[in-house]
């Protein structure tokens, strides 16, 4: 009951079963909740988890409206997360894409796709209005062939993510039929 009348607890959404949250500015990664059984080894495993994760969001292109308007854009095939975390229940999502997505950008990177962000920002003209002309009116991950370019985006999932789980099964389908569209060997791409 404590944690309902504590302030982070309310503003970071946590209950009050006890639960372990790897927090920093745009990285959100939770553990689960703690059980006795094994806890050692499962703490290991997520600070093993978080690591990686952190570590990877290098793999990660933030992108500007200037950079997806370019023709190096339209040249390549990008994974373009889009986060509104201005909408009621999208700060978690957002988070989520934030520290599951770079955890496919390697074998992404190994097909051939770049992995990028927008901040879809109505503090921000330009981000916002690019968001808009896109047609992003929730947090969503679109894929753009090569010479495809701004407006012919597709989203991999047309409605919004309905949790953080969302976001990691359709970031784990999306690999998966990219493996099979491009012909490459999954077993060869890091896992």
């Amino acid at each position: 009951a404590a944690c309902f009348q504590d302030p982070q607890c309310k503003h970071l959404r946590l209950s009050e079963t006890p639960v372990i949250t790897a927090l920093a500015p745009g990285f959100r990664v939770q553990m689960g909740t703690m059980v006795s059984d094994r806890l050692a080894e499962r703490l290991q495993e997520f600070a093993y988890k978080v690591g990686r994760l952190w570590s990877q969001r290098s793999l990660v292109t933030d992108l500007t409206p200037e950079y997806l308007g370019s023709q190096k854009f339209e040249d390549e095939l990008w994974v373009v997360c889009y986060a509104r975390a201005e909408l009621p229940n999208a700060k978690e999502v957002d988070e989520s894409m934030r520290a599951f997505v770079p955890s496919k950008a390697q074998q992404l990177l190994e097909m051939g796709a770049r992995v990028g962000f927008v901040e879809c920002n109505a503090d921000q003209e330009e981000s916002e209005r690019l968001c808009t002309e896109e047609g992003v009116e929730h947090s969503q991950i679109r894929l753009y062939g090569e010479g495809k370019g701004l407006g012919s985006g597709r989203a991999i999932l047309s409605e919004p993510f309905g949790d953080t789980r969302d976001v990691e099964v359709a970031m784990e389908v999306m690999v998966a039929t990219l493996h099979v569209l491009l012909g490459t060997d999954s077993s060869a791409v890091s896992q």
